[in-house]
């Protein structure tokens, strides 16, 4: 419940560079071990509260997230379907 308060009290530009960083790590930091267990739920919410260049930020990030997460089953599936032919 916190990350949302947190996210909602960023009142910078993303344009810059540091922010930009500062925000990614935070997202970074927030989805991979933060106590998220409904992500839709999760950016439902937060798309009511916070302002739109953080939540545009939110967005590309949760989706480079997720291809990544799409990008790691595929080699996963590959390794098995190599491993299970030899």
């Amino acid at each position: 419940p916190y990350a949302l308060d947190i996210l909602a009290s960023l009142h910078w530009s993303t344009s810059q560079y540091e922010n930009k960083e500062l925000l990614h790590l935070f997202l970074n930091y927030m989805f991979n071990e933060g106590n998220i267990k409904d992500i839709d739920s999760f950016m439902k919410s937060s798309s009511e509260q916070l302002s739109s260049p953080i939540k545009r930020e939110m967005m590309t990030f949760a989706e480079q997230m997720e291809e990544r997460g799409i990008q790691k089953g595929i080699q996963q599936g590959k390794q098995e379907g190599i491993l299970e032919g030899i």
